[in-house]
């Protein structure tokens, strides 16, 4: 190659490296076959232990292995200048090598990676691959590569990163940020899709829920049960934020009753609602042929009922905001983007339960916490909820709050145990579990709410029927003088039962008869009604019904300018969006009820927080862009003034 070539060649991968995020340069820098076609030397900084120790990886790792040859003691300088002599530690098992420096010593578990023998890499290998739990096509090609040479300062990082990107690795960095205070939504959110397959499987492919159930988590859970430990069961318990996985678990669990009855203790001493959810529907169904689990259950149940002993954690609270800032930093850095929204938020509530876990253990102040983390991606959250809404119109950002994740989680308990009264009677917990009084769990839930879909259901469709009666009484409403309460009964209904079509034709009716126009009853205010029909549009899949609110909703901007915020408005046009459910059809409405919004008489203030949202929304759906670009565009006029 001419030296004008290699020349070309390195400026040309320099100029793309630069040019992009510092994701996408950290990819391209990272894979060797780039950088060494375009002949560029690539060196990277490694960070050891919680003091934040840094030095150069191109100095380190060469210096490590020299220590392993036993020829020297190689001295090298940090970052902060520091100077650590590098000394072979032959008692440590496996052989390694320590950084000392005056009375400080640090090991590094992974150097022992780089020593001399291919025996003593493969059996430092073998115990990280049992304790992180590395799946057998990792282990094999480790495995390979380590029982023939040592590996390169690349492939050590690379290393690093397999174990980073395991449950395990994963929790470790958590706990350790949580204690050094600094912990960040890079650490807490991690973005590679490979641990979230090890989490919960790899539901990429996933078409439904029952389809997930099937071929992704019955399947998962088989493999990783099979391993008969504490920790199996402590990481399948994660997944039960749906009621059948509980089942799953109990067909596919073939170890020992003492290991469940510990994981029960264990849950009711430090868990999280949703693992105790599944452990608590497992153990009733379970106790009366397994009289070892009475003790704990019963622990168990109190504690999902009260909290833990001397802990004073709103854990539902605590859980809805770790559900709502992970599942928002997903939509941020587009995380798991292939997956259906079901089985992103399966993923999302897994993670948010290992998290809820450690923060109830080492976070002293979990209030502030918590604030930290709904202030951290609560727009991010609302926005990819609405965008999900076209693929499952039934679950709404609402029903991750707090309250709705109670009432669904203990709502699942409660209706366990009133299916099987006499083992309820026989622990003792008839009056907390299915009787009326102030300590009982109907106490603690709204009994109608727990009907309402859960963060896996949106895409399910409901299997109430409406009943003629019912049908008939909204329907003579809907004939009535139009109000904002006019439409009440339709909007419950739509939340729980299947709706008849010929209702929503008769809402998009009732607002043509009155010219869009709608009176307001102060009991029901205009944007509760204009949303909760939007929705009603969304869950029917009604055209006619969304054409219509988003007419009331020009008509609202004209004639009464002022009576919706333009959040208001924006946030029940791109519901109402959600009847169509094929992308490029929702993406077209989606651009028509935006141009029509930004072409309306709008102060900068309310032009800028509409581009805000309008390029969050882009930017989760990136094909918004064909069909959003002159409302982008005139938004940005509007704003520059």
């Amino acid at each position: 190659m001419t030296e004008e070539k290699s020349y070309l060649q390195i400026a040309r991968a320099i100029a793309l490296a630069d040019g992009y995020s510092p994701l996408l340069r950290h990819e391209l820098l990272g894979r060797p076959d780039a950088v060494d076609s375009a002949g560029i030397e690539v060196d990277a900084t490694i960070t050891l232990g919680e003091d934040h120790l840094s030095f150069r990886r191109s100095q380190l790792f060469p210096a490590i292995a020299e220590a392993f040859d036993r020829v020297s003691n190689p001295v090298i300088a940090s970052l902060d200048s520091s100077e650590w002599t590098i000394v072979f530690d032959g008692e440590a098992q496996p052989s390694n090598v320590a950084l000392v420096r005056g009375d400080q010593r640090l090991i590094v578990p992974q150097f022992s990676l780089l020593a001399a023998e291919a025996s003593a890499r493969l059996h430092a290998f073998q115990q990280f691959a049992e304790r992180h739990r590395l799946s057998d096509d990792l282990t094999y090609r480790w495995s390979l590569l380590l029982s023939d040479r040592k590996p390169t300062d690349q492939e050590i990082t690379e290393f690093v990163t397999d174990l980073q990107n395991t449950p395990v690795g994963v929790v470790e960095a958590i706990r350790e940020s949580l204690r050094g205070g600094r912990l960040t939504l890079d650490t807490l959110v991690p973005r590679h899709e490979v641990y979230y397959r090890q989490l919960v499987g790899d539901a990429c492919n996933a078409t439904s829920l029952g389809d997930c159930v099937t071929r992704v988590t019955t399947p998962f859970l088989a493999g990783l049960l099979t391993e008969g430990d504490q920790q199996s069961l402590s990481r399948a318990w994660l997944l039960c934020s749906h009621q059948s996985v509980s089942q799953i678990i109990e067909r596919e669990w073939k170890g020992d009753d003492s290991l469940l009855v510990d994981s029960l203790a264990s849950l009711a001493e430090r868990g999280d609602p949703i693992s105790r959810t599944g452990a608590i529907e497992l153990g009733l169904r379970r106790v009366r042929e397994c009289s070892t689990l009475t003790r704990p259950l019963i622990e168990l149940i109190k504690a999902a009922l009260d909290g833990e002993s001397g802990n004073d954690t709103d854990e539902f609270a605590l859980l809805s905001a770790l559900f709502n800032c992970i599942y928002g930093q997903m939509a941020r850095c587009r995380i798991l983007v292939s997956w259906a929204p079901f089985a992103r938020r399966l993923a999302a509530l897994a993670h948010a339960s290992i998290v809820l876990r450690q923060v109830g253990e080492i976070v002293k102040e979990p209030a502030s916490f918590t604030k930290w983390l709904l202030d951290a991606n609560d727009g991010y959250f609302v926005m990819q909820t609405l965008v999900d809404m076209r693929a499952e119109p039934r679950w709404f950002p609402e029903l991750g709050s707090a309250g709705q994740l109670k009432n669904e989680l203990l709502g699942r308990i409660w209706i366990v145990a009133n299916s099987m009264p006499e083992t309820v009677e026989e622990l003792g917990l008839k009056e907390r579990l299915v009787g009326e009084g102030p300590e009982a769990i109907v106490a603690e839930i709204d009994r109608v709410a727990i009907l309402l879909p859960g963060p896996l259901e949106g895409g399910e469709s409901s299997q109430m029927k409406l009943s003629s009666e019912s049908a008939a009484e909204i329907e003579e409403t809907l004939t009535r003088e139009v109000d904002t309460t006019t439409f009440t009964g339709l909007c419950n209904a739509s939340l729980f039962y299947s709706v008849p079509d010929h209702l929503t034709d008769l809402a998009a009716e009732a607002l043509e008869r009155n010219h869009y126009q709608i009176v307001l009853d102060e009991r029901v205010s205009i944007f509760d009604c204009v949303v909760g029909l939007a929705s009603v549009a969304a869950v029917t899949r009604s055209s006619r019904l969304r054409d219509a609110i988003h007419i009331v909703l020009r008509v609202s901007w004209r004639l009464n300018p002022g009576q919706l915020s333009v959040d208001d408005s924006f946030r029940a046009g791109i519901l109402a969006c959600a009847a169509r459910g094929e992308l490029s059809e929702w993406a077209e409405s989606v651009g028509r009820f935006l141009n029509e919004l930004s072409l309306q008489d709008l102060s900068v203030e309310d032009a800028d927080g509409l581009l805000s949202h309008l390029s969050t929304i882009c930017h989760i759906e990136p094909e918004l862009w064909g069909t959003c670009g002159r409302a982008h565009a005139a938004l940005g006029m509007i704003v520059s003034r």
